[in-house]
């Protein structure tokens, strides 16, 4: 049963719609719809406490900078007495395609600095995730430089569907479990449309 969801990404104006920070704009939209406001819980984190069909979930954003973002994760499951199988952690994935989204019931950080360090404070891989494909750099551009550049215009349609659709599957992962949400969202959309 998931108690937290753990958007990972940035603070500051500056890397707010980087495509590193995917899992704050999904923790933002969460709080958006479900009525959720972030409070700044310590200098770790900021958390919102939110009622999904009955469920008191928290959602928890690492103030701690990407690279160092387990160190939020572990004080906050310390604190809450909470296991690492009951966060879903969202992030931001170079591996996956734009617009497409994967839950996963754990597994390594696919070289995300960010998951990497959640791993390594917890001392597990056993904790769900989802990823958010951002797609590959372009040819030239590092990995960082990448990941730290804001959406083209071009990708903003394809990123904001998908930021819906993970909303979607968090909403699924909490209320019907995590191999439903898994058997629903880990397969594309135009798969779904096309037996529609």
């Amino acid at each position: 049963m998931v108690k937290a969801v753990v958007g990972l990404g940035n603070p500051g104006r500056k890397h707010r719609n980087n495509r590193h920070n995917l899992g704050f704009v999904v923790a933002n939209y969460l709080c958006e719809k479900i009525g959720g406001n972030f409070k700044k819980r310590d200098s770790l984190y900021e958390l919102a406490e939110v009622r999904i069909a009955e469920e008191e979930i928290e959602i928890l954003k690492p103030s701690t900078y990407m690279n160092l973002s387990g160190e939020a994760v572990k004080n906050f499951c310390q604190e809450f007495g909470v296991e690492p199988g009951q966060i879903l952690v969202v992030c931001d994935d170079t591996n996956l395609p734009l617009g497409k989204i994967r839950l996963r019931t754990s597994g390594s950080d696919g070289g995300h600095k960010g998951l990497g360090s959640v791993i390594t404070n917890m001392e597990t891989e056993d904790f769900p995730r989802l990823r958010m494909g951002i797609g590959p750099p372009q040819p030239g551009l590092s990995l960082e430089e990448y990941v730290l550049r804001d959406f083209t215009e071009g990708e903003i349609p394809a990123a904001k569907a998908m930021v819906l659709r993970a909303y979607e599957a968090i909403i699924t992962v909490v209320v019907s479990g995590l191999k439903e949400a898994m058997n629903v969202y880990n397969r594309d959309p135009e798969d779904v449309d096309e037996e529609a």
